[in-house]
Parts: structure tokens; C-alpha cells; sequence
């Protein structure tokens, strides 16, 4: 069964404007522990062929890591796997796919994005379950190395500079875009919700972001246009700035002066405006 699915909330693009409560269910956690201990005995059988120990590896270091992403307690009697089969699943991480999944993903952001006013529900599902599914690969980076590290401590090993850049790569290519993902919220908050919030700015690529409203990013255009015909609107979306970067720690010295009435800006606002108009002859 679907972990995830067990999890999610409906399909719709929308999701509330708060971030997903943290909801485990039990019995997600029973099947993650009954999954690592089959690759435990995998791993624990002697005609199990080297190529699929290595692939098994890396699936229980998944589980060690969601565990421990919803600080849950690991299985209590962890297996010992030695550095060099550990170094093996590191190394079995292509940066090269890495760079392409940022690609792919950047491109379904795009083109979401270009297209945010048509309708399609069967498009938009099927670009939230490909972004979701490009997004997976990121994800695989971050747990088989938090596997390796719960295992191995500070003897875990590090990613290959070849890995260090395609990870910076993507961070660098999606992090800034995140918002552009909120069509895709129904299916990243599923994913949120299986992580603890203390850990979820490690797994921002589920996290950040799910609490925007996909509606949003649609209305922007018209936001952009009125702002434009009315300097009273563009005032209106000021204060609205303004609130914001007052709740996100950003505020500027002119954020926290006393605010003037309504009368009095719409007031100033029409005296920039008559400043503005051509001297008549």
C-alpha cells in the first residue's frame, strides 16, 4: 500500500494557507520498521548477490532516515552495516540524474506556471504526480545519507564533489522557485505531514512552500495589473507588504512607524497623482 497516499489529503490543488499538521499514522510506522526488517534479513542472507545487498542497503537507510525524519524511534536492534557497503550506496547516487531531475522539475514548474489559467484537471494531476515523482530523487539524497549517518556516526562518508555540486545545483535551481510548486501541494504536503516540523527545513522540497495557495499564483496577473491602473490599489498592496514583512522578520525601519488613516493616504496618494498631471495652458 501507498504509504504516502495513507497520508495525503485530496488531489486538489489547494491546500489550506497553514502548514500541514504533523500526522503519522501508526501504522505507517509499523509497515517502515516491518520494510526495514526484511531488508535486514536481505542483508542477512549469504546468497544474497552483492548488486542487490547494495540496493537493499540503501532502501533500510531510507527507513532509519523517515523514522528519524518524524522522530520516531529506530528499530532497537539497528543493523551494523560497515563503512565500505555504505560507501557503496553513497557512491550508487548519480549526480548526473540529480541535475537532470532539477531540469525536469524546473521545466514543469515553467510550464505550469505559463499555462496557471487553464483548467485541465487530468494536466495539472499529471504534473503533480511527475513533479512528485522527479522531486523523489532529491529526497533519495538527503535519507540514504541521514541512513549513513545514523549508522555510521562521524565515520559516515561525505558526497563526492560531483555530488556536492548537483545537490547544489538543484538547491540552487528549485529552492527560490518553491512557489511555484503550490499546484502540487495536495501530493508535497502528504509528504510534509510525515515529517516532524523541527526537521522539515531539511526536506524543504516537501515542506517549503505547501502552505501557499496555488489561487494565488493564478490571481497574480490580475494583482499585476491593477496595481498599475490604480496607485490607490498599489497603495492598498503596500500595507499588505508591509504586514508581511513585519511576520517574517524583514521588517524595515518604516515598517514600524505609526501608521496614517485611510483618509490620510488615500489623501496623499491623490495629491501624487495631481502632481503628476500635465500644467494646463
Amino acid at each position: 500500500m501507498d504509504k504516502i497516499q495513507q497520508n495525503r489529503p485530496g488531489n486538489s490543488a489547494s491546500v489550506p494557507a497553514e502548514m500541514p499538521d504533523f500526522k503519522l499514522n501508526p501504522e505507517i510506522v509499523q509497515d517502515i520498521l516491518a520494510d526495514a526488517k526484511e531488508y535486514e534479513q536481505e542483508l542477512s542472507d549469504a546468497n544474497t548477490p552483492e548488486e542487490e545487498k547494495v540496493e537493499c542497503a540503501g532502501l533500510y537507510l531510507e527507513c532509519l532516515a523517515a523514522l528519524s525524519a518524524a522522530k520516531e524511534s529506530l528499530p532497537e536492534t539497528k543493523l551494523e552495516l560497515s563503512e565500505s557497503l555504505i560507501q557503496k550506496v553513497i557512491g550508487m547516487l548519480s549526480a548526473e540524474v540529480l541535475t537532470d531531475e532539477a531540469d525536469r522539475v524546473i521545466e514543469i514548474i515553467n510550464r505550469t506556471i505559463d499555462n496557471c489559467h487553464d483548467d485541465e484537471d487530468d494536466e495539472l494531476l499529471v504534473s503533480q504526480l511527475d513533479i512528485e515523482h522527479h522531486l523523489q530523487y532529491r529526497h533519495r539524497f538527503m535519507t540514504r545519507m541521514e541512513g549513513a549517518r545514523l549508522v555510521l556516526g562521524d565515520k559516515a562518508p561525505d558526497y563526492s564533489d560531483e555530488q556536492k555540486d548537483a545537490v547544489l545545483y538543484f538547491d540552487g535551481l528549485i529552492r527560490p522557485i518553491v512557489w511555484g510548486m503550490s499546484f502540487a501541494n495536495s501530493r508535497r504536503s502528504g509528504h510534509a505531514m510525515m515529517i516532524h516540523p523541527e526537521n522539515r527545513k531539511d526536506y524543504w522540497w516537501w515542506c517549503e512552500g505547501c502552505n501557499i495557495f496555488w489561487g494565488d499564483i493564478q490571481t497574480a496577473g490580475e494583482v499585476a495589473e491593477l496595481m498599475e491602473r490604480y496607485e490607490t490599489f498599489r497603495t492598498f498592496v503596500e500595507r499588505f507588504r508591509r504586514t508581511a514583512r513585519i511576520m517574517l522578520g524583514k521588517a524595515k525601519p518604516e515598517d514600524v512607524k505609526p501608521r496614517r488613516s485611510e483618509e490620510e493616504i488615500i489623501a496623499a496618494v491623490l495629491e501624487q497623482a495631481k502632481a503628476k498631471e500635465p500644467e494646463q495652458e
